[in-house]
Order: structure tokens, then C-alpha cells, then sequence
């Protein structure tokens, strides 16, 4: 910026300042040229030297730039008529002084030397003084010991003020030589000394190695690894050790409290080791006892118990846990109570129950969320979303009372509309005919969705949006078509009809608008009670039903005083939910039982689990509770949910110079379903501050062909912290083999069993693992009778977590709802108080996956069955040899295991199944079935498989059947037969005696 003109108003400063006339004393004025005057018309223009500043005048004002702005030496720019002398600022932005006298520049820019280099002297030796006591504090720092991160930063941040007086290359060239260099020597000091830290700590390391040698080598039945002598020796402030399947990091624990106790760094009880479940936190003890036998008082214990422990100490009072949080089935007990005094004292409340069970039970899905239909049906049948009357007729046709045909409605807002009519009494009937025969050749006869018998009123459901546009697997023009011919015939007919649409549901407005339109054409309603609601679900045995709502209410209360929420917040995500009218309707039902929880546990002077954290956090972080602690130890760190990091985070802010050591693995986080957040392990630093990552990598479990194998699984998903882990133990052949079966399980167990045997006679431990607990195959009794030599044991794989055999079989790892991965997501309201969710598609169940297969020691087996092999095998045996190696194994009744049929042509992602009719002939359908009704053609040429429409023509299925047959161009689903007339034969579609279908077509065409 030219400051010949326009003042330059230098900001940052306290010397700068606009003059008045009396600031003009004593100053020395740099000649400037007559020249620039004239040319730039402005006569009062001057350039002037004070004892701390440059000071510069325009007809404009003036402008002062102090001394202490210049961070580099005058620049001299010649001209012609006049020079320009360039000064470098703060921020590294130009100033220039133009208009100088030629033969005055010189003279001007050693005069401004001269007043730069007295003004920084004055300033730099009071400065200069401090430079000794800075170097004593960082050589304090370097006594024999590791040198934490904080320390040095921490005298980092006392020395900023320092380094910015001495940081301008320009000054320090203006100094005496001694100076200069002491300062310089300073400025590399400051900048380097974490580095300097970083050598000394390497070289402490190795010395610590050394000088406990012995101790690393037997404080475990085996000598420790590097990388867990490393983890034990590190003493930053934050350190987290990555602990892989199988590499000891129990022993890390143990270890690293030993070494803590020889290096004299803390006492027994200013070490404190955090587990999760008591049993973990009971061996954790009971391990310490046995490899530090003269160890004594270090604190071992859950987060629950500390939690209690603080309370107790800050108060001087231990409360009362809830009998509740030790009795699931009281919890349960309890909110039901809840629930059901809440219906009968309040009926508003006992409305909101009822319409939530009506419209809210199972989360709504929209025809319009999906492109295909077959998806959409998928969804339905995911969600079980039948309506209370199919209910009802399944449970008599089930106890063998009826045989009836059981009401199929095709959508999620059908099963509402239904619902709502039917605890509100009021009877219908669905897909009843219309009074009015409407059957043509063409057209079987009107349906409409729901007929009240006793009002003669008809209910139309249409399937579009505001706009009136209709799901995207829907033909908009014949819809809309349909739409109007059905007004019109209820016009015509004077029928009454009312009409609900898709769009309502979505605005959470549909049962309302619906009661309204009911309410004033007379129907009279009658609503059930949330008892007796609850009775007939008992009746009909679908108690799940109710449980489902209960286990969801008691879930979401764990979870939503986990997360330290308020109502209020929770409110507030609700309203960016994409469901969020089911949000709202829950909370109305969820805050009232909340508050008599609440109620229940003070009137008792009770706490629950997360009041045991939560309370001890806010005492700690109150001050009423110290840490006595230097030390903090936390095993299974990447289970740790919100707040119980927040106790020690407020731990480690209460203590002074608190160490943290958390032991964890990501690939093995598998409880967020819980509220434990797998982002405090990949975002460590993020939440503790600066951090050392050390990861074991060598694992004792299972051999280097299983861990190739699971590495590289777990780590197809990019958000998973890289890691390189070895083998104890290397073998030359596959150690996972992939079974397929069919409809014979159990045998392919046995199979399973048969192949270890022929490879380990010696027999060994063989653990079955299964996604949920009835996976537990039926046989293994009988197995148990036929293999003697081997000990057999069935787990889920989330309670194999920290188990281990020497043989591993999966079940069930199946494309099914209780597949693996299981198909069955969280209830989407959890979401609002669960733990982000992650993008990658099953990223959880990946890592659970990874889990099973790391509890083998020798050889794990994979089971799915053919007819529905799960994504991750068909991901598995797709990168068979160039990601996976695995052997293959097949039981016999694979063999008759139906050949693949295809997708469903109609609603494109059902499966074409084989069936059985009830007169013994067989036919093919949609697994969708009974959503989806179409029933392709048997092939008339081979008899086997189905004919699919391609075109104009139908063509078989079977790839060694090349028999194909013309199309019907009128119906959606006939062929052409030949048929014989009065006039001989002819081309007729082979629907006319099912739908009257009449196309008919010349043979000689």
C-alpha cells in the first residue's frame, strides 16, 4: 500500500494513533521532492521520524507506524524524480514511503535503522534477561524420566510472549553478536523442543527396556512382545494401545501396572484400572493378585462402581442402586405399570398409546422411498406389517377353529387405516365388492380398498403424493385413470366414498383427517382401552407385539440417560427427523413414564446405572471430588460410550498430571446398540487431547492364514484403523472353509466335525457360534454322543467376545432377517439418542463378523445355505484367491436344492420359487407371495422352469430348453395357445377362461 497519498491507519498497535498538532515536537523530517508535490497536489505532504514511529502527512491526516511493526530491513526503490522506500509489516504486508528526495534516501533509511535498532534494544533487554530461567524450566524437564507432550507444550505456551519479541530475523541482525546468538539459540530451542522430546524419550525407552528386562520377560507365562514392552514403558499423557484379536491385551494391563509400581512412578492406590462388567473387572483383579503377588491397592473396578464410590466420598452418603437396574424383568414390570396407570387416569394419554400403536409401531415405510416394488414388499414383509384383524384371523386359523382366507392389505398405510378402524370398532370389511356389478371381458370386478357395512361407506386409499404423482415402479397415466373412473362410478352410483392419500401419512395427519371425514357422516366410534388392546394381543398371541412397544420405551430410556440429553434436545433432533411425526407421537408417550422414573427414584433415594456416572461427573467436575489417581487405566476402551468418557475425561481434569492408557481395538466394537460410540477409539485425539498410538501387533491366538483372512474382511471398510498384525503361528494350509448346505444344517455340522477329525484326531475344543441365541443348532446333543474326543460349546457371537477354541463353526450366515448380517435394524427412534451411526453399509456387523472368525485358534468354518447365501459370503467366495483363500465344502443336500429361478418378473426382487398346489400339481410364484400374486407360466416344453416374457415373446428359463411362445398383447401375464373354433383353429390367450381375456389372433399370423 503507497502511503505517498492516502495515511495508512496501521492497526494492532497502541502506539498508533491519528496526530493532533502537539505530537509534532521533536520530530526529524525526511526530505521528500518537490516534484511529487506538484504532481500529486497535495503541498503538506511529509514524511517524519520520531523516537518510537514513522510518521507520514497528507492534505488527507496522518498516519503513525511504529517501530515495533517492522519485521524486515527498508527497501530502496529509485526513481526518477523521487524514491519509495518499502517497509515489510506484520503480516507480511508492504508499506511504501513514496515522494523521498533522491539524495536524502540513504541518510533517511540509516537514521530509521538507527531509531528501529534502539527502539528493539530497549525492548529486548528486559526480554533478553528471561532467556536463562526459560532454559533452567526445559532442562528441569529432562531429568530421567518420559517426557510427556504436556509438559513441554506446557512450557511452550509460557515461552510465546518471549519468542514473539525475539522472532524478527531483522532485529536480531541489528543486536550485538552475543545477543543475536543467544537468541537464535533460544528460537531453535522453542521451535525443536518437542522433537528434542521425542529423541530423549527414544532413548529412555531403550534404556527402560533394558533395566527390566527381566520383569517384561516374566510377568506373563510368555515374555513380552516389543510392542507391549513399548506400551508399558510410553508414559504420555494420552496413550492408546490398539490391541488386536488375540495379543495379549490384558497382559499390556497387568504389565504396565507393574511397571508403573518398579519405576516408583505412582503408589498402588494412585493406579486405578476401569473395566466394564464385573466379571471383567473381577478377573482383572484376580489377575493382578496372581502375576503381582506383592501388590497391593490398586483400584480395579467397573464405571459403575466408581461412579458410586465418587458419590459416596463427595457426600459423605453411598446411595442405593435401583432394584430395577438388578432385575431386567422388574424394569419391564415397572414401565408396563407406568404405562397402564398413565391410560387410566389420563384419557388424552391412553388416545396417544392407542394411535401410537395404530400408526407409529412400526416405522413407516413409503412406497416412495423405493424405485422397485419387489423392495418396497420386502420392506413389509421385513416389518411384519400385517393389520390386528389378519392377526386375529391367523390366531384362529392357527388353533385349526377357521380356515378362512386371511385379509391381505398391500401396504403399510392400508394396515393403518385398518388398525385405526378396528380398536376403534368400527366394523369393515376389505377389498369387498362393490354393490354395483363392474366386471367386464377385460376387467374383473371393483374392489375398493374398504367397505363399513354398517354406514354403506366406501374408503379409496390412493397411492400419490401432493402433486398427485404416484411411487416410481407405479404407471402414473393408467393410476390416475383409475383414480377418476372410481370417482366417477360412485358419482354415478351415488355411493359414498371417501378418500385418503399417501401424503397424509407422510405428514402424520392421515387417521385424523379419516376420523374427521368418518365423524361427520355419522360413524360412531368406540376406541379400545390400551388394556384391553394389550388383552387381545395376549389372546391372539401376539404379545410381542406389546413387548416390542415396552422393550422400546425401556430402551430408549437406557439409552436417552446415557446420553446426557435433555427432553428438550431430544425434541429438537426429532424435528430433523426424516420420520418426524413417529418422533413427536413417541415422546408424547415416552415423557410422562420418564418422569415418573424419575419420580420412583428419588421417592426411594435410589440411583440407576447412568446415574452412578452421570451424578459422579458432576461432582468431580464441581469439585467436590479430586482425583487421587495419577494413573487411569481402561480396558475394552472401544466399547466406551458417552458417558463414561466423560468421567474420565473430567477425572483427568480434576487430577494433576493425570496419565491415561486406554486398551482397545476397533475392528472389535460391537455394542453400539448400547450406546458405546466406536468414535471415541478412531477420534481418540479429538476427544483427549495429544495422544501416542501404539498397536500390538502379534497375535497368540490364531494362525497367520485365519488373520490374513480376517484383516483383510475387516479392513474392506476404510473407517477402521489400520494396523499390521503377525501371527504367532504359521501354517501352509487354508484355515476357513466355506459350507454350504441345504435344508440339512445339521449335517452340514457333522460335516464340519468329520473335517477336523481327518485333519486333528487328537480332538480339542470346537465352539459354535450363531447371531442370536436360537441359532443353536438341535443336534449338538447328539454330536456331543458321536465325537466324545472333542468338547463342544454354543455361544452367541457377541458373548464369544474375550473367548477362544481351537475350532470355530458359524451358522446361520444367511440373506435372512436372522441372517448374518442380521437383517433386523434398530428401531430408527433410537437413533436419536444412539451413538452416530456409521456410513458403511453393515459396518458393525462386519466387525462382529471379525469377532467369530478370531476365536478360532486353528480353523474356523463358515455355514450359509445355498438357496440364501449372505452378502458377505457372496463378497468372500466373489474375491476367492485374489483377497480370500478358503476351502470349500458341500453337504449332499445341496443336490436337491432347487435350481435358481430368477427374479420375479412383476415385482423385479422377489425369487421364483417351485410350489406344490393343493390338488398336487406344482406351479411357480413370487416369494413375495401373497404381496405379489404373479404365477409365471410353466414352460410347455421341458415342464420345468418358468416362461418369462421377453418382448413379444415368452421364453423358458432353462438354459438346455430353448422352447419360446408368443405373447399376449392385451393382458399382462397370457400366451398364445393354439385353440379350435367354429372356423378351425386359432391363435387365443390362454387367460380367457381365468380374466375372460378375448385377444385373439389368425393362424396364418
Amino acid at each position: 500500500m503507497d502511503l505517498g497519498i492516502l495515511p495508512f491507519p496501521y492497526g494492532g498497535y497502541p502506539l498508533h494513533a491519528i496526530l493532533d498538532k502537539s505530537d509534532w515536537i521533536s520530530m526529524y523530517e525526511i526530505p521528500t521532492s518537490l516534484a511529487y508535490k506538484i504532481l500529486k497536489f497535495d503541498f503538506g505532504f511529509s514524511v517524519q521520524m520520531s523516537e518510537d514511529s514513522i510518521l507520514t502527512s497528507s492534505g488527507i491526516g496522518q498516519t503513525k507506524i511504529p517501530y515495533v511493526a517492522i519485521k524486515s530491513k527498508p527497501e530502496v526503490l529509485n526513481g526518477f524524480l523521487w524514491d519509495r522506500i518499502v517497509l515489510k509489516v506484520d503480516g507480511g504486508e508492504r508499506l511504501v514511503l513514496s515522494g523521498i528526495k533522491k539524495n536524502s534516501t540513504n541518510s533517511a533509511v540509516s537514521n530509521l535503522l538507527d531509531n528501529v535498532s534502539h527502539i528493539y534494544n530497549e525492548l529486548i533487554t528486559s526480554a533478553y534477561q528471561q532467556i536463562d530461567s526459560a532454559y533452567n524450566a526445559f532442562k528441569e524437564l529432562f531429568s530421567y524420566k518420559y517426557i510427556r507432550y504436556r509438559a513441554v507444550e506446557s512450557w511452550r505456551e509460557k515461552q510465546k510472549d518471549l519468542v514473539d519479541k525475539f522472532d524478527n530475523e531483522f532485529v536480531l541482525d541489528l543486536l550485538t553478536e552475543t545477543k543475536s546468538k543467544n537468541i537464535r539459540q533460544f528460537l531453535g530451542l522453542f521451535h525443536d523442543c518437542h522433537s528434542l522430546r521425542e529423541k530423549q524419550n527414544q532413548i529412555f525407552v531403550e534404556k527402560e527396556k533394558e533395566k527390566f528386562r527381566h520383569f517384561f520377560d516374566t510377568v506373563e507365562n510368555n515374555p513380552l512382545t516389543e510392542k507391549q514392552r513399548l506400551a508399558c514403558i510410553v508414559n504420555e499423557d494420552n496413550n492408546l494401545i490398539l490391541a488386536g484379536a488375540g495379543s495379549g491385551k490384558t497382559s499390556v494391563i497387568i504389565a504396565k501396572a507393574g511397571y508403573i509400581l518398579a519405576g516408583r512412578l505412582a503408589k498402588p492406590n494412585e493406579i486405578l484400572i476401569l473395566a466394564y462388567g464385573r466379571k471383567a473387572s473381577k478377573e482383572t483383579d484376580e489377575r493382578i493378585k496372581d502375576k503381582l503377588p506383592n501388590v497391593m491397592g490398586i483400584k480395579t473396578s467397573t464405571f459403575h462402581k466408581l461412579g458410586l464410590d465418587i458419590i459416596g466420598i463427595a457426600t459423605g452418603k453411598r446411595p442405593r442402586v435401583s432394584k430395577f437396574q438388578e432385575d431386567s424383568t422388574e424394569f419391564y414390570l415397572l414401565i408396563n405399570n407406568f404405562l397402564t396407570e398413565l391410560t387410566k387416569k389420563d384419557s388424552a394419554y391412553n388416545q396417544r398409546v392407542i394411535d401410537y400403536f395404530v400408526t407409529h409401531l412400526i416405522p413407516y415405510k413409503s412406497e416412495f422411498d423405493y424405485e422397485v416394488q419387489g423392495e418396497y414388499f420386502s420392506a413389509l414383509k421385513d416389518g411384519d406389517v400385517r393389520s390386528l384383524k389378519s392377526r386375529i384371523e391367523w390366531a384362529k386359523k392357527r388353533s385349526g377353529k377357521v380356515s378362512l382366507k386371511q385379509e391381505q392389505l398391500k401396504s403399510f398405510e392400508e394396515v393403518v387405516i385398518a388398525d385405526f378402524l378396528f380398536v376403534n370398532r368400527v366394523e369393515y370389511e376389505y377389498e369387498h365388492p362393490y354393490e354395483i356389478h363392474t366386471a367386464t371381458p377385460d376387467k374383473s370386478q371393483y374392489q375398493p380398498d374398504f367397505y363399513l357395512p354398517e354406514y354403506g361407506i366406501y374408503i379409496e386409499h390412493f397411492g400419490v403424493d401432493r402433486d398427485g404423482n404416484t411411487p416410481d415402479f407405479v404407471d402414473q397415466k393408467s393410476y390416475v385413470e383409475g383414480m377418476k373412473w372410481k370417482r366417477v362410478l360412485h358419482k354415478q352410483h351415488e355411493t359414498t366414498l371417501i378418500e385418503t392419500y399417501s401424503y397424509e401419512m407422510r405428514e402424520g395427519t392421515l387417521t385424523d383427517r379419516l376420523y374427521s371425514k368418518l365423524e361427520k357422516r355419522g360413524v360412531k366410534f368406540s376406541p379400545l382401552s390400551y388394556q384391553e388392546l394389550i388383552e387381545l394381543l395376549s389372546r391372539i398371541g401376539e404379545d410381542k407385539k406389546a413387548s416390542q412397544f415396552n422393550k422400546l420405551v425401556v430402551n430408549f430410556l437406557d439409552l436417552f440417560k446415557q446420553s446426557g440429553f435433555t427432553i428438550a434436545i431430544v425434541r429438537e433432533l426429532a424435528d430433523n427427523h426424516h420420520d418426524k411425526p413417529r418422533c413427536h407421537a413417541f415422546l408424547d408417550i415416552f415423557e410422562p413414564v420418564f418422569l415418573r422414573y424419575t419420580h420412583e427414584l428419588e421417592k426411594h433415594g435410589t440411583v440407576d446405572f447412568s446415574d452412578m456416572i452421570r451424578k459422579a461427573t458432576e461432582l468431580v467436575d464441581e469439585g467436590q471430588y479430586r482425583s487421587p489417581f495419577k494413573y487411569i487405566l481402561v480396558d475394552e476402551f472401544q466399547d466406551i460410550s458417552a458417558i463414561r468418557a466423560g468421567l474420565v475425561q473430567s477425572l483427568i481434569r480434576s487430577g494433576n498430571n493425570i496419565s491415561l492408557s486406554c486398551v482397545g481395538d476397533d475392528w472389535q466394537s460391537i455394542y453400539r446398540f448400547s450406546g458405546s460410540d466406536i468414535n471415541y477409539t478412531g477420534k481418540f485425539e479429538k476427544y483427549f487431547g495429544y495422544t501416542i498410538k501404539i498397536a500390538l501387533d502379534k497375535t497368540f491366538r490364531f494362525n497367520d492364514r485365519i488373520n490374513s483372512f480376517a484383516t483383510t474382511f475387516i479392513t474392506e471398510n476404510p473407517e477402521q484403523i489400520r494396523k499390521d498384525i503377525f501371527s504367532h503361528k504359521s501354517v501352509d494350509s487354508n484355515a476357513i472353509t466355506l459350507v454350504q448346505y441345504y435344508q440339512d444344517i445339521d449335517r452340514a455340522i457333522q460335516e464340519c466335525v468329520e473335517d477336523v477329525r481327518s485333519n486333528d484326531s487328537g480332538g480339542g475344543t470346537i465352539y459354535i457360534l450363531g447371531r442370536y441365541s436360537f441359532s443353536k443348532p438341535s443336534s449338538l446333543s447328539t454330536i456331543l454322543k458321536y465325537y466324545p474326543e472333542y468338547s463342544f460349546s454354543f455361544d452367541t457371537v457377541h458373548a464369544s467376545k474375550g473367548k477362544e477354541a481351537d475350532y470355530v463353526i458359524i451358522v446361520d450366515v444367511n440373506d435372512d432377517r436372522y441372517g448374518f448380517p442380521s437383517n433386523i435394524q434398530n428401531d430408527p427412534l433410537l437413533e436419536l439418542v444412539l451413538p452416530p451411526a456409521e456410513h458403511y453399509e453393515h459396518a458393525e456387523e462386519r466387525r462382529l463378523f471379525y469377532v467369530a472368525v478370531t476365536r478360532s485358534r486353528k480353523h474356523s468354518y463358515i455355514l450359509y445355505d445355498v438357496e440364501k447365501p449372505s452378502v458377505f459370503v457372496k463378497e468372500i467366495k466373489a474375491n476367492k484367491d485374489s483377497k480370500y483363500c478358503f476351502n470349500e465344502i458341500s453337504t449332499e443336500g445341496v443336490k436337491s436344492a432347487p435350481p435358481e429361478y430368477g427374479s420375479c418378473p412383476s415385482c423385479g426382487t422377489g425369487k421364483l420359487r417351485r410350489r406344490e398346489s393343493r390338488f398336487g400339481n406344482f406351479f411357480f410364484g413370487c416369494s413375495h407371495y401373497p404381496l405379489c400374486n404373479c404365477t409365471p407360466i410353466t414352460c410347455a416344453g421341458c415342464n420345468k422352469y418358468p416362461l418369462v416374457r421377453s418382448g413379444n415373446v415368452y421364453k423358458c428359463l432353462n438354459p438346455d430348453c430353448d422352447y419360446s411362445t408368443r405373447a399376449c398383447q392385451l393382458c399382462s401375464d397370457g400366451v398364445m395357445v393354439r385353440k379350435n373354433g367354429r372356423y378351425g383353429e386359432f391363435w387365443g390367450c390362454s387367460n380367457y377362461s381365468k380374466t375372460d381375456c378375448r385377444y385373439t389372433v389368425n393362424i396364418s399370423n
